[in-house]
């Protein structure tokens, strides 16, 4: 598999402060994919734990995410050689969906990847 970075796909050696505004910005703009463990030129580098790393994930959706979206978040997991890397399919919300994280900026996505974030409504 081609690995390639676009507006529907983030590519990220690993999972790091950046990944709440990435998953959010795809949640506010148009449905997407982050891979963990792939070099921005491609190079799938693998993830050291899966399971720890899918956890985190699933922790991070749920307590710096607002509101509660974790519905519109797929995570797994794709072996590709001798390493794994592993996904979030995150699916566009709705109005009432619309992702912040705290204390209240809504990061949108556009072509070149994030655009600056917008102030939510008080």
């Amino acid at each position: 598999m081609e690995f390639f970075r676009s507006s529907k796909t983030e590519l990220k050696r690993s999972l790091g402060e950046g990944f709440a505004k990435e998953a959010v910005a795809f949640l506010n703009t148009r449905d997407g994919v982050i891979y963990i463990g792939v070099w921005e030129d491609g190079i799938v580098l693998g993830v050291e734990s899966v399971e720890n790393t899918m956890r985190r994930v699933r922790d991070i959706i749920r307590d710096q995410i607002l509101p509660f979206t974790s519905g519109l978040c797929e995570i797994g997991s794709l072996l590709e050689g001798d390493r794994t890397a592993v996904f979030v399919k995150v699916r566009k919300g709705g109005l009432r969906d619309r992702g912040r994280l705290r204390p209240g900026h809504h990061p949108l996505r556009q072509e070149s990847g994030l655009r600056p974030p917008e102030r939510c409504p008080a």
